[in-house]
C-alpha cells in the first residue's frame, strides 16, 4: 500500500474527531468534523473512508432522532462502499 498523503491524513483525522465526538454524544460537533472531513475526502478519491463518514453522519442523525437524514445518509454510504 501507499503511504498516506497530507490530505488522506487530514481527512482521516477530521473523520476520527468527529467519531469521538459522537461517541461523547456531541452531535453538533461531530456533523461539523464529519462534512469537513467529507470535503477532503472527496478530493482524495477514497471512497471507502468517505462510505464510512456517510454512515458515522446517518449514526448521528439516527441519535438525534432525524430519520430520514439518517437513512439518506446510511443508503449514500452504502453505494459508495458497493
Amino acid at each position: 500500500s501507499r503511504p498516506l498523503n497530507d490530505e488522506q491524513i487530514r481527512g482521516k483525522t477530521l473523520s476520527a474527531l468527529g467519531e469521538l465526538c459522537e461517541a461523547r454524544s456531541e452531535y453538533s460537533s461531530a456533523l461539523l468534523y464529519c462534512r469537513q472531513a467529507l470535503e477532503v475526502l472527496r478530493r482524495t478519491g477514497d471512497k471507502r473512508a468517505e462510505a464510512r463518514v456517510m454512515c458515522l453522519i446517518g449514526t448521528v442523525y439516527d441519535r438525534l432522532g432525524q430519520l430520514s437524514r439518517a437513512v439518506e445518509s446510511l443508503e449514500k454510504g452504502l453505494h459508495l462502499a458497493q
